[in-house]
């Protein structure tokens, strides 16, 4: 489990939980959620890993992928903004099958010098506990900290619940990925 104080200030929904963490080692920030959905952990994991899916959670970005067949360690994809010209691009970095999906940065462009999500599935009390920690270290020095505390922080979170909340929903109401 995700070592996380959870600190948020937003409605009270009991299966979500949202807050900081520590960062690990080289970040400087961490924000982590937490949401329990009654689907099995192979179900949620199918659904996170096809990147036909990730627009349905991430309803503001587009996904591509870098080559084809299932997603595996070295794997890359890419998001960006809707209407935006420029991809992100990220790399999976860690894949335990129906268990945990560990993805970073591929970038040196953009406002974050680094970045990591680990995304966990695990069964608990016969529901899934999905929970994602994303770890990040900001540009900008001492203003990059400002930032962070003022603005990134809460749009991390903000984001995170979102795609969670819409993660859940879509388990629960028994779709599968796109490609099955």
């Amino acid at each position: 489990m995700l070592g996380v104080l959870f600190l948020w200030q937003g409605p009270r929904i009991p299966c979500l939980h949202v807050g900081d963490c520590m960062p690990p080692e080289g970040f400087d920030g961490c924000v982590a959620v937490s949401v329990t959905i009654r689907a099995t952990p192979e179900e949620c994991f199918r659904l996170v890993t096809d990147i036909e899916n990730l627009s349905d959670f991430w309803p503001d970005y587009e996904f591509r992928r870098e080559g084809q067949g299932p997603l595996r360690p070295g794997a890359r994809y890419y998001s960006r903004r809707k209407g935006q010209k420029k991809w992100t691009p990220y790399r999976i970095v860690e894949l335990v099958p129906d268990r945990r999906m560990v993805g970073e940065l591929d970038s040196s462009d953009g406002p974050f010098a680094r970045l990591r999500y680990d995304h966990r599935f695990e069964m608990h009390d016969g529901q899934t506990r999905s929970e994602e920690q994303v770890s990040y270290k900001l540009r900008y020095g001492l203003l990059g900290k400002v930032l962070d505390r003022l603005v990134v922080r809460k749009i991390l979170k903000k984001q995170l619940v979102r795609a969670h909340l819409r993660l859940k929903q879509r388990a629960e109401s028994g779709h599968q990925a796109r490609g099955e």
